[in-house]
């Protein structure tokens, strides 16, 4: 009898086995092509422990350039609504706008949230980023590239990023400009995209159960808190004695 046909599961010393190769070929399936890639964007927004599954796949690649930017682009928009919703009633139009006329055309409000967003994208790769870093250990993971903890939260807050920013060009085709949007527009579909804010603690929270953290921790800081931050910001709850401003710390 031949060598082979005695041992049949012998194999060679540095040779991956068939189990090795079927997990190396289902890692290599999940961090397929870009982040952004349509496929990947459904396992970011229906399966978010497949997505989060390969950390370094996320931050090593240059999309999370464009994430970053993104987040910052959005939050400078939201500083913008928070001035027309502040000064909104007033009997004099100027007073809605602080610093620039940014809300009475298209190009400089666009211009203005897609310049100011760069700086505003970097605060929050640092600020937001080292936060989300810091819940992580709170829930129980030790030494997790900080790199890895700001690449998971730029994803995540994708969630709710993408879909403002969608809505706010399909709403550059319909109104003259972001001031007469306000003005005119319905409330109905800025509504909708509350959702995607809750939607994105969910995928935090699977985002955050890829690192080696406690169930119930991870449970607390990245799902039950934000919730309870997004509730209180859209004014579903009210806390007495305590005021936070439209930063996107929470998911």
């Amino acid at each position: 009898m031949s060598m082979d046909e005695q041992s049949p599961h012998l194999t060679i010393a540095g040779e991956p086995s068939e189990s090795d190769v079927s997990v190396e070929k289902l890692d290599h399936d999940i961090t397929t092509g870009s982040p952004l890639a349509p496929g990947n964007l459904f396992a970011l927004y229906l399966r978010p422990s497949r997505f989060f599954s390969n950390h370094s796949w996320l931050y090593r690649r240059y999309e999370i350039i464009l994430v970053a930017w993104l987040a910052g682009v959005i939050s400078i928009q939201e500083r913008i609504d928070v001035s027309l919703s502040r000064f909104g009633m007033t009997e004099n139009p100027s007073m809605m706008v602080t610093g620039a006329d940014v809300s009475g055309a298209w190009a400089a409000y666009f211009g203005f949230s897609l310049t100011a967003g760069m700086v505003k994208g970097v605060l929050l790769w640092f600020l937001a980023g080292w936060w989300y870093h810091a819940r992580l250990e709170l829930s129980g993971a030790k030494d997790v590239p900080i790199e890895h903890a700001r690449a998971a939260y730029q994803y995540q807050n994708l969630v709710q990023t993408l879909p403002s920013l969608v809505f706010v060009i399909a709403i550059s085709f319909q109104y003259s400009s972001y001031v007469a949007y306000w003005q005119e527009g319905s409330e109905v579909w800025a509504t909708f995209l509350l959702l995607f804010s809750y939607w994105s603690c969910w995928v935090s929270y699977y985002a955050s159960r890829t690192f080696s953290v406690s169930k119930w921790k991870a449970g607390f800081w990245f799902l039950l808190l934000p919730i309870i931050f997004y509730s209180y910001l859209f004014g579903f709850i009210s806390i007495p004695q305590f005021s936070i401003g439209p930063f996107r710390f929470a998911g």
